[in-house]
């Protein structure tokens, strides 16, 4: 494993951010069908863990300091694993000081005073950037805020991985971009850096300047300075083909041909919820993609399993008298419900409702009960059901409680 991948798989272990739980009773439901959630390679009845972005890079974590500097340092558990697993090879007490240095001379007006302190206590932008991470993982707020601090103090020195992850970081919250990785990143983008033409173009489609992304993206991934060699690369082609839906319409086959690489070639889970929009609907090799994207947490794979499986039963002769009749349309509708599609919340709640369990039917309900804000797709499925006997939104009379 060379230099490059072995940072790659550092951070992905340190620089995962704490994960907030989504239920069955979450409020917030999604119509968008290209939604994504973490999920099980098999459908499953449990939660939905979803990840949270960074600390606003925006905000200065040592604007209003505690009045103990302790308060800031990760915690000595955290780093002593760090150094065992080999991830580090400073001390814990090492890196204390370190930091401890680091927040005092935060408030200096010399313009290098983070390589300064970096170079006393040989820091390399590089071990900046997994003490951020570790920093990240720590429980309390002005620790996560120190790890945004620091990351990007080594995106001012110079690693790559700390630009992107936090430019990643500010697009997954819709947070203004920072001007510290952004200089960094048009640095990369003049150099024609594959991976930052992509960023860039991220940011672009982003921003809703989709023809100057496309144009990006295609740099990217295309000769003369890119290819699909690179971290990301399969994301990049997925922006690119969606772009090319919108912006070539007439020529579908160069966003097919995009979604095929991505998936294919480069393993890209979204590209394969894509690709299995080209297979004849109803084929094995429709239901192949969409199992790859719903293994791998793709939502929109999953709710179209479930509307397949679905399809499946209302093609038999009247409708399960149990929930467990649904069979896999039932797991796959529940998890994809349970994970915020408004669709399969729809489905669900109607599956409940024609076996007689008011209690689940009513719970989808309430969380539905404004029809106004239903996708196309959502009240398409209400009329399929309606055609069966089963009415999402009319009271349930005298159906018996389970």
């Amino acid at each position: 494993m060379n230099a490059s991948k072995r940072l790659t798989h550092t951070l992905l272990k340190l620089s995962k951010p704490s994960q907030k739980t989504v239920s069955s009773t979450s409020k917030s439901f999604h119509t968008s069908s290209t939604c994504l959630a973490k999920r099980p390679a098999r459908p499953t009845r449990g939660r939905i863990l979803r990840e949270s972005p960074l600390e606003n890079p925006l905000e200065n974590p040592l604007e209003n300091p505690p009045s103990d500097v302790e308060s800031s340092l990760p915690p000595d558990a955290l780093l002593r694993a760090a150094q065992k697993s080999g991830v580090i090879n400073l001390e814990p007490k090492a890196i204390v000081a370190f930091l401890t240095e680091y927040m005092d001379e935060s408030s200096s007006s010399r313009p290098e005073w983070e390589r300064e302190v970096c170079t006393r206590h040989s820091i390399t932008p590089t071990t900046l950037t997994i003490l951020a991470g570790i920093l990240r993982r720590s429980p309390t707020r002005f620790q996560r805020l120190l790890a945004t601090k620091v990351m990007l103090s080594a995106s001012k020195l110079g690693s790559k991985p700390a630009t992107y992850e936090l430019l990643l970081s500010s697009l997954a919250s819709s947070s203004p971009l920072p001007h510290t990785p952004l200089k960094a990143l048009s640095e990369l983008v003049s150099q024609h850096d594959p991976s930052a033409l992509a960023l860039h173009g991220k940011i672009l489609k982003h921003q809703g300047n989709h023809a100057e992304a496309l144009e990006y993206l295609e740099k990217a991934t295309s000769d003369p300075y890119g290819n699909v060699n690179f971290d990301g690369a399969g994301e990049a082609l997925v922006d690119k083909g969606l772009l090319l839906l919108e912006l070539r319409a007439d020529d579908k086959s160069l966003a097919h041909a995009a979604f095929k690489t991505a998936a294919l070639i480069l393993d890209e889970p979204l590209a394969y919820y894509y690709l299995s929009r080209w297979s004849p609907v109803g084929s094995p090799e429709e239901k192949v993609y969409l199992i790859k994207a719903a293994a791998s947490g793709i939502l929109g794979a999953m709710a179209k399993l479930g509307e397949l499986e679905l399809k499946a039963v209302f093609e038999k002769e009247g409708l399960p008298k149990r929930i467990e009749g649904y069979g896999m349309a039932g797991e796959w509708i529940r998890v994809a419900a349970e994970g915020g599609d408004q669709m399969s919340g729809l489905n669900l709640g109607c599956m409940f409702k024609s076996v007689g369990d008011t209690q689940g039917w009513s719970h989808w309900r309430e969380k539905l009960e404004d029809s106004r804000r239903w996708s196309e797709r959502t009240r398409r499925a209400r009329e399929v059901w309606a055609e069966k006997g089963v009415d999402f939104l009319e009271d349930a009379g005298e159906v018996v409680e389970k």
